[in-house]
């Protein structure tokens, strides 16, 4: 069997470790193909089939995260309740030597309390969740606008209200020293 046609019939099996997120080289050592003949392959266009296995199998890997990452994010968001053990031990001496003195111990569990326990919803994670799922209704907005005098406005942008700040009045000492505030307030935010 020629080596392409084993790689062929072997494409479900590349789409599997493109899924587990294995480079183009652990694959290829997989099928012990080396690394010219892989690449050849790659760019030939009679060959797309092996191309489809390794998108195929690296979209499903991303796909799979980027859910599992909102599923994360949509329970951190609601809360969620959660089981936390409180165990005690015990030390207890297994074997004691001639001269009675231990040599090997044992931990045993004295005794076993699970507690449900509830975690809030974390405010973050509601703004993220409501910032990425209605961004028209959510998201922050800013706009930086310079007109032709040099006149530096800031824009807030919200639904009820627009606010614009002139700082027109402003030496370059005080722009800069609200810049260095306003960047500080965000990074706290």
């Amino acid at each position: 069997m020629a080596k392409w046609e084993f790689v062929k019939s072997k494409l479900p099996l590349i789409e599997q470790l493109a899924e587990e997120e294995k480079t183009d080289k652990e694959i290829r050592a997989h099928l012990n193909i080396g690394h010219n003949t892989w690449h050849l392959w790659l760019k030939d266009k009679t060959k797309q089939e092996l191309k489809d296995a390794l998108s195929n199998g690296r979209a499903k890997s991303i796909g799979f995260k980027v859910k599992t990452t909102e599923d994360s994010l949509y329970k951190l968001a609601n809360g969620y309740e959660y089981e936390e053990e409180d165990i005690t031990y015990k030390i207890v001496p297994v074997k004691v030597d001639q001269n009675g003195v231990v040599v090997e111990m044992k931990q045993t569990i004295m005794n076993k309390v699970t507690h449900k326990k509830k975690m809030p919803p974390s405010a973050f994670a509601i703004k993220m969740l409501l910032a990425n799922r209605a961004p028209e209704k959510w998201m922050e907005k800013s706009k930086l606008t310079v007109n032709t005098q040099d006149v530096t406005k800031i824009q807030k942008l919200n639904d009820e209200s627009e606010e614009v700040y002139d700082f027109s009045n402003l030496t370059d000492e005080e722009l800069l020293r609200y810049k260095e505030l306003n960047d500080k307030a965000k990074k706290q935010s």
